[in-house]
C-alpha cells in the first residue's frame, strides 16, 4: 500500500491464536489474533497513529453483567499496590538539562484518569535512614537494579559508564542509602519539554521475592531484614501460593496488581497432617449466613426443648441430612455454640432433647514428689487450677503432709502439675492421695467439680443427682459460678469438701429462651475407604442447598481441604465445621484448639487474602522494608481483630457507563489489569464466554458469528439488563442513562416473571427518552413514552415506566411502578444519538 509519502509498508503478516484471556492487550500494529474460545477475531491498530489515549482504555466486552462482574473481580481478587517510584509528566523540561535529581523524600502529585489526583512520595515516609536498600541485590540502587522509562519505552541503563563515555546506553544513576542523598539520573540525550519520564524501583521479582524468601533455604523478605516473607509467616501451603503470572508492575507508574484466585479467597479448612480414612462418621458443616435469629426456645419436661421455627420449606428434618442445629446467643444454657441433634420435625417447630446422666466427682488423683526445701511437686490434672487456689489433700496418702487440715495454696503452676509449700514428704506418694480444689475461698464454701466436656457456661443450669455425700455436694438444681473450662467448673458447696463425692448431672435448659440457630448438615462418610471416596460423597451432593466442596490437595492424596464451591456464590462466606461422635473431624486431620465445644466457625480472616493483607500491612508499617509505597484492596477481608488498625487504602473502578470503558494512567496498567482480571473471569465462568476487558488497540474484526451483523434477523446474545424490585427500585449497573454525548435514547425492551403456582408476567416495549438543558432559563427535563403491551397469567399488577434528569450529572434515571409484588426482570437493547 502507498502512504501519502509514498513510501510502501511491507511486512509478514503475524497472527496469534488462543484463550481470549492470553491474547496481548495489545496487540502487536498489524498482527491478527483469534481467540479460540470466544470465536472473536482481532487485530492490532497502528500504535504510531492511535497511540496516546486509546493504549491507556480498556473496552467492555458486551458480556452479560460484565460491569458488575468487573467490579466483583476488581474489589474481591485484585490488590493494588505502588512500588517507590517517581515520574516526570511532559512540560517538566526546558529542553536544556539531561539531569534528573531528587531525594527518596520528594513528594510529586499525579493526575489520575478519573481527573483526580494521587500525591505521592518516592518511598514511604516510614523507612528509615540506612534503609533504601534494594531488596533483591542487598545494597544501594543502581542503574541495572531500577526501570527507566522515557515516552513509554524502556531505556538501558550502564553501571559503569560515565557522562563523558555514555555511548551505548541511554542513562547513568547514583544513589546510596541515606534518606537525605540525592538519587541522580544523567540521561545521554536532552530532555525535551514534551518528554515523559519515570523511574521506578522494583519489578515483578522483587515483589515475587518478598512473597516467596529471599533464596531456597531463607525465609526472610531479603538478606539484611528478619522480616519473614509471606508463604512462611503464615504458613501457606504450596498449592494456595500464588501464580507469578498474575503479579505485575507497570515500570512507567510504579502501579502493580497481585491477582488472587477463588482458592485465595475463599475459606479453607485444612488437613493440618496425613490422613489415614478409618471409621469415618459424618461430615458436619453450616453456612453461617443461615442463621436465624430471635427463635424461641421453650423447655417441655424434664430434657425436651421445642423450637419454635418457620419450618415450612422443611430446611431442618430429623431424619434427613439437616438433622443438626448450630445454636448460640443464649447465654445461660448448656446448648449455647453446640450442634444439636434433632429428634423430632414438623412445619412450625423442631425438638431436641437434653443431655442426663454426665458423671461428675470432686477429688482428682496425684501423685507427690519428695519435698526440695520449702516446696513439694503435685503431679496429675491440673484442668481448672490457677495459682493461688486453695487445694485439700484427702486419703491416707495425705499423711506425710504437715498442716492438720491438709489445706495448701498453689504456688506454681505447670500443664501438669502444681507446687505447694510444704517441706515434710520425705518419700515419695504414688497412691491413695487425691486433691480438691476450693477455688479462692479457702473455706471450702466453693468446691471444684471435674465433669469431662459438661458445656455448661457460667451462669448455667444443671440437676445433679446421685450424690455420694449430700453434705458436701447437694442434689438438686445448682448454678455454675466462677470460671470455668470444658471439663471443670466452681458451684457453691453444701460443706466443705473432705472426700472425694461424686454423681450425675442432668442439663438444664435454663432462664434465656430466645436465640439464634442454624441448620447444620450431615453427610455420611462411613462407607468411603479412601480420601478419594469420601470426596466423591461431599462434591456429588446435588441438591439445591449444597454448597460443601472436599477437595484432594494438588500432588498429595493423603490430605483434603474443606471449602465452598465457587459456583454457589462470588465471594466466600463464613461456615462451620463440627464434630461428631466418630471424631471425623480428628480423623481428617482438621480439628484444632480453636474448635469450642466440637465446633470452629471458619471466616474470612482464615483466607490467603486476609493474612496477605495483614503481611502487607506489616511491610507498609516496617521501617526497614522499603518494597512498597502503598496498598490498596477494595474489600478487607481481614477483621479488625486480626489485622487491627491497618495501612490499606482503596483504589477506584471507573468505569465510563456512556462509552462502557476504564482509562488507566498507562499502557502497561491496563494491559496488567486486563490480562488478571479477564484470567479470574474465565476461571470462574468457563471458555465459552467473551470476557469483561479489551484494549481499544485491539480492533475486533466483526464476523457474523460475533455480531450477527448483515443478516435478515439479528440476534442479541447479550442484552442490558435491570431488576424491578416488588418495592418500585431498579437496579442496574447499566443505569443511569448519560446524555453528555447523546441526549436521544430508545429502549426496545422485555419484563418477565417466571413462577410457579403464583403465575407469570410479561411485558414488551419501547421507551424514547429525549432531555434537554437551557443555560440561559436554567430550565431542564426529559420526555419519555412507552409503548408496550403486557399479560399476567395468574398474579395480579402490572409495571409501568417514568424517568427523572438531573442537569447536573446529565444522567436520565428511570423510575417503575411496579404492582405486581414480585421481583421482576427486564431486559433491553439501546439505541442513541443527538438530536
Amino acid at each position: 500500500m502507498a502512504t501519502s509519502n509514498n513510501n510502501v509498508i511491507v511486512s509478514r503478516i503475524q497472527n496469534r491464536r488462543g484463550l481470549k484471556q492470553d491474547l496481548p492487550n495489545p496487540l502487536r500494529p498489524g498482527e491478527l489474533g483469534l481467540a479460540t474460545d470466544s470465536k472473536q477475531l482481532y487485530i492490532g491498530a497502528d500504535t504510531e497513529i492511535q497511540a496516546g489515549a486509546y493504549n491507556k482504555i480498556l473496552s467492555l466486552e458486551n458480556t452479560t453483567g460484565a460491569q458488575d462482574a468487573i467490579k466483583s473481580i476488581a474489589n474481591n481478587q485484585i490488590i493494588s499496590f505502588t512500588v517507590p517510584h517517581i515520574r516526570f509528566p511532559s512540560g517538566s523540561f526546558s529542553g536544556t538539562e539531561k539531569t534528573i535529581s531528587y531525594t527518596p523524600a520528594t513528594s510529586k502529585t499525579y493526575t489520575l484518569p478519573n481527573a483526580g489526583s494521587d500525591t505521592r512520595t518516592t518511598f514511604r515516609s516510614s523507612v528509615t535512614d540506612g534503609n533504601l536498600i534494594n531488596l533483591e541485590t542487598n545494597l544501594a540502587f543502581t542503574a541495572n537494579t531500577i526501570t527507566v522509562v522515557k515516552n513509554g519505552e524502556v531505556l538501558s541503563g550502564s553501571d559503569n559508564a560515565t557522562v563523558a563515555n555514555l555511548v551505548s546506553h541511554d542513562y547513568i544513576f547514583s544513589s546510596n542509602t541515606a534518606l537525605a542523598n540525592t538519587h541522580t539520573a544523567t540521561f545521554r540525550n536532552l530532555l525535551t519539554s514534551t518528554d515523559e519520564v519515570a523511574l521506578t524501583y522494583y519489578g515483578n521479582s522483587a515483589v515475587v521475592q518478598a512473597l516467596d524468601g529471599f533464596s531456597s533455604s531463607n525465609t526472610q523478605i531479603s538478606f539484611y531484614s528478619t522480616a519473614l516473607n509471606f508463604y512462611d509467616q503464615f504458613s501457606i501451603p504450596d498449592y494456595r501460593k500464588i501464580d507469578e503470572k498474575f503479579i505485575r508492575v507497570s515500570p512507567t507508574t510504579g502501579v502493580g496488581h497481585i491477582g488472587l484466585e477463588y482458592k485465595h479467597i475463599s475459606i479453607v479448612a485444612d488437613s493440618s497432617a496425613n490422613v489415614t480414612v478409618s471409621g469415618l462418621g459424618n461430615l458436619r458443616s453450616s453456612n453461617a449466613s443461615d442463621i436465624e435469629n430471635s427463635i424461641t426456645f421453650t423447655p417441655s419436661g424434664p430434657s425436651s426443648v421445642v423450637v419454635t421455627v418457620d419450618n415450612s420449606g422443611t430446611l431442618y428434618n430429623a431424619s434427613s441430612y439437616y438433622n443438626h442445629i448450630y445454636v448460640e446467643n443464649i447465654t445461660n444454657s448448656w446448648v449455647n455454640n453446640k450442634a444439636i441433634s434433632l429428634t423430632a420435625s414438623n412445619t412450625t417447630s423442631v425438638s431436641f432433647t437434653l443431655p442426663s446422666g454426665n458423671i461428675w466427682h470432686t477429688a482428682r488423683t496425684c501423685t507427690a514428689a519428695v519435698s526440695v526445701g520449702t516446696s513439694t511437686t503435685i503431679t496429675g490434672n491440673v484442668d481448672g487450677l490457677s495459682v493461688n487456689d486453695t487445694v485439700r489433700f484427702i486419703g491416707s496418702g495425705a499423711s506425710q503432709f504437715n498442716d492438720t487440715n491438709k489445706k495448701y495454696v498453689v504456688q506454681s503452676l505447670t500443664s501438669s502439675s502444681f507446687t505447694v509449700t510444704e517441706n515434710n514428704v520425705t518419700s515419695e506418694i504414688a497412691n491413695n492421695l487425691d486433691y480438691i480444689n476450693y477455688g479462692s475461698d479457702a473455706s471450702g464454701a466453693n468446691v471444684q467439680i471435674f465433669s469431662a466436656n459438661h458445656g455448661v457456661p457460667v451462669g448455667g443450669q444443671f440437676k445433679l443427682a446421685g450424690s455420694t455425700a449430700t453434705g458436701q455436694v447437694a442434689n438438686g438444681n445448682a448454678t455454675l459460678i466462677g470460671t470455668a473450662t470444658d471439663n471443670t467448673f466452681f458451684m457453691a458447696a453444701a460443706g466443705a469438701g473432705s472426700s472425694n463425692v461424686s454423681g450425675t448431672a442432668n442439663v438444664v435448659f435454663g432462664s434465656d429462651t430466645s436465640g439464634s440457630i442454624t441448620r447444620v448438615r450431615s453427610t455420611d462418610l462411613s462407607s468411603a475407604t479412601t480420601l478419594s471416596e469420601a470426596a466423591a460423597i461431599v462434591n456429588n451432593l446435588s441438591d439445591a442447598d449444597a454448597w460443601e466442596s472436599l477437595q484432594l490437595v494438588p500432588d498429595n492424596a493423603n490430605r483434603i481441604y474443606f471449602t465452598s464451591k465457587a459456583s454457589k456464590s462470588s465471594t466466600p462466606f463464613n461456615f462451620r465445621l463440627h464434630n461428631d461422635s466418630a471424631d471425623t473431624l480428628s480423623k481428617l486431620q482438621i480439628i484444632d484448639s480453636e474448635y469450642v465445644y466440637g465446633s470452629k466457625l471458619y471466616d474470612r480472616d482464615t483466607t490467603v487474602k486476609a493474612k496477605l493483607e495483614k503481611w502487607l500491612d506489616g511491610t507498609l508499617k516496617s521501617s526497614e522494608i522499603n518494597l512498597f509505597e502503598s496498598v490498596a484492596t477494595n474489600q478487607v477481608y481481614g477483621s479488625n481483630t486480626f489485622l487491627g488498625s491497618h495501612a490499606l487504602e482503596s483504589y477506584p473502578v471507573d468505569i465510563d457507563n456512556e462509552f462502557s470503558e476504564m482509562s488507566f494512567t498507562s499502557n502497561e496498567e491496563a494491559e496488567n489489569f486486563a490480562y488478571i482480571l479477564n484470567n479470574m473471569y474465565f476461571a470462574k465462568s468457563g471458555s465459552d464466554v467473551k470476557g469483561l476487558l479489551t484494549t481499544k488497540l485491539n480492533i475486533e474484526i466483526l464476523t457474523s458469528l460475533g455480531s450477527s451483523s448483515g443478516l435478515k434477523t439479528t440476534s442479541f446474545d447479550v442484552t442490558n439488563t435491570a431488576t424491578i424490585s416488588s418495592g418500585n427500585v431498579i437496579a442496574s449497573s447499566d443505569l443511569p442513562i448519560s446524555t453528555a454525548t447523546y441526549d436521544t435514547h430508545v429502549l426496545e425492551y422485555s419484563v418477565k416473571y417466571d413462577g410457579t403456582s403464583d403465575g407469570n408476567y410479561r411485558r414488551t416495549g419501547t421507551i424514547y427518552l429525549n432531555a434537554f438543558e437551557n443555560s440561559v432559563t436554567g430550565n431542564s427535563d426529559v420526555v419519555i413514552q412507552d409503548i408496550a403491551s403486557d399479560v399476567s397469567d395468574t398474579l395480579s399488577g402490572n409495571v409501568s415506566f417514568g424517568a427523572t434528569f438531573n442537569s447536573v450529572t446529565n444522567l436520565i434515571t428511570l423510575t417503575a411502578q411496579n404492582t405486581t409484588n414480585k421481583n421482576l426482570t427486564m431486559n433491553w437493547v439501546q439505541r442513541r444519538w443527538t438530536s
